[in-house]
């Protein structure tokens, strides 16, 4: 074994030093650079990218069924194989990096432990399904295009899914693809984007977790491979159908995803899921066999499409009624998403108060119970938890069933709920122009004044206040023609945003009674 294993590490030479080569220059560039995180990532880069090269390299001989035979041949169990194989390989990986420890040891380099974690997790996962794949498959065109199934394909799944939940279950938003999603799915991301700070436990164990998962799966992977066996470009038969029913089920949820979602009814999405899942079959069982076996494809096709519909109910019906547990503090706002969108809800935008906390989950529980119909009338609900999560819900309710819900406000309510205007106050102090529009969007007049833009901002104070006191008057405001204002807030960059008002909601009354002063 001692033998073979030198004898690996002579294969692997010529990647040796090219990688070497690579983690040197990223050394000159850490001791020569202004800043840590431009090294940091291209190190990151660099040994994610090694990680899937090196055992594509070093287990080239399965691809070829000379070589292959050849070293079948030696008085070596496949076990002994395996090991030797998957330690020559991590040698490579590893010794340029203890190198770079050593340096970064005796020059004190800022944080690189943590980064000496990131890096090691990097090729305890990516490694380990490089070699995963390679056992897995027959040549090295199916091997990667196996691992860009195993990167992407979960990722596209949830995509079009969420597309699909968010049409279909009430109160689901989304602004940008979730991270807790993106760290799960795609671990290189959470990996990637992480700095020289240390890493989270939670994160830390989902790596071991994949990590510990791939070098078992590819060491049984290597145990049960045939060299005689060859099921469309995988050793098993088993992996190869596995692989299959994913492909089908991404390329059909894909097509599905990529509809005209928001026309459609369930009835119609369930049609346009199921022709998808059966072309879909069809289609590959042709590409694979160049013929089709309806009845089996039918068959299969028909499983695919009640599993899928299944889980996508299930959890439609799951979702749609979740109101979370262990909550730390909540909000409820008239416009959620363009709340979320300008990071206009801070700490002092929620409520911490258990009765205050009770009495929007009461809402929430309100709007589920009673199936609001839809409206013109948003209610926006976050609720951040004690685990560090945040939870997004949005309705669209009709002037009655908002009625009910706004009856239900009390003065800290109302703060929370027009938070967005009580940010805008603080704003104006630094704002140098305001620009009102038409329903165009075209600027009709401006306020350029200092003693103008204190007038507007004073007006504004009132008008909240007005709200505090008096409840009723959210009765008052009409959502149907939403009107928008623009506000100048970097004289230098002259950067403008964007903020859309509601007739009559404090906003509005704002500018109406600014008008009728400035008018007389």
């Amino acid at each position: 074994m001692n033998n073979l294993y030198k004898n690996d590490l002579k294969q692997l030479k010529n990647v040796f030093i090219i990688y070497s080569g690579f983690i040197l220059l990223d050394l000159v560039l850490y001791f020569t650079s202004y800043q840590d995180d431009f090294p940091v990532t291209m190190l990151k880069a660099i040994v994610f990218i090694a990680s899937i090269i090196v055992p594509a390299f070093n287990l080239r001989y399965l691809f070829d069924s000379g070589n292959y035979s050849q070293y079948l041949s030696l008085p070596i169990t496949k076990k002994q194989s395996f090991i030797i194989k998957y330690l020559s390989g991590l040698t490579v990986l590893l010794l340029p990096l203890v190198f770079y420890s050593l340096i970064a040891l005796i020059f004190d380099l800022h944080n690189f432990g943590n980064v000496l974690i990131i890096l090691l997790m990097i090729i305890g996962i990516y490694y380990s399904l490089g070699n995963l794949t390679a056992y897995l498959t027959t040549s090295i065109i199916m091997n990667i295009c196996l691992q860009v199934i195993v990167f992407v394909a979960p990722i596209i799944i949830f995509i079009c899914i969420f597309a699909v939940y968010q049409t279909f279950i009430r109160g689901i938003i989304i602004t940008a693809l979730p991270d807790t999603v993106l760290d799960l799915l795609i671990p290189i991301y959470s990996l990637m984007k992480a700095g020289i700070e240390s890493v989270a436990i939670n994160e830390i164990l989902i790596c071991i977790f994949y990590g510990l998962a791939f070098t078992i799966c590819g060491f049984l992977a290597c145990l049960k491979r045939n060299s005689l066996t060859n099921y469309h470009g995988f050793t098993n038969n088993v992996i190869a159908q596995i692989i299959k029913m994913v492909i089908i089920v991404v390329i059909s949820w894909m097509f599905t995803g990529l509809t005209d979602v928001p026309s459609m009814s369930i009835s119609v999405l369930f049609a346009i899921s199921i022709i998808a899942t059966f072309m879909t079959v069809f289609l590959i069982q042709y590409i694979y066999t160049k013929k089709i076996k309806y009845k089996a494809n039918i068959l299969q096709a028909s499983i695919i499409s009640i599993i899928t519909l299944g889980l996508f109910l299930g959890g439609k019906s799951f979702i749609e009624d979740y109101i979370p547990g262990n909550i730390e503090s909540v909000t409820i706002n008239h416009d959620i998403q363009f709340a979320l969108s300008k990071n206009l809800l801070n700490k002092n935008a929620y409520l911490k108060d258990k009765n205050m906390i009770d009495t929007v989950v009461e809402i929430h529980q309100e709007i589920l119970d009673t199936k609001c119909s839809y409206g013109d009338y948003e209610i926006g609900i976050v609720y951040q938890l004690k685990n560090g999560r945040q939870i997004v819900r949005n309705y669209w309710l009709n002037y009655n069933d908002y009625q009910a819900i706004v009856e239900k406000f009390n003065q800290e309510m109302i703060r929370v709920w027009y938070y967005d205007y009580y940010q805008l106050v603080d704003m104006l102090d630094v704002i140098y122009q305001i620009d009102f529009a038409d329903e165009s969007e075209n600027i009709d007049e401006q306020i350029i004044n200092s003693e103008d833009i204190e007038l507007f901002k004073n007006i504004l104070i009132q008008q909240l206040q007005a709200f505090e006191n008096d409840h009723s008057l959210l009765n008052e405001v009409e959502k149907s023609s939403p009107s928008s204002i623009y506000f100048g807030y970097d004289p230098e960059d002259k950067a403008i945003d964007l903020i859309s008002y509601s007739y009559n909601d404090p906003l509005d009354r704002t500018i109406q009674e600014y008008n009728k002063i400035k008018a007389n």
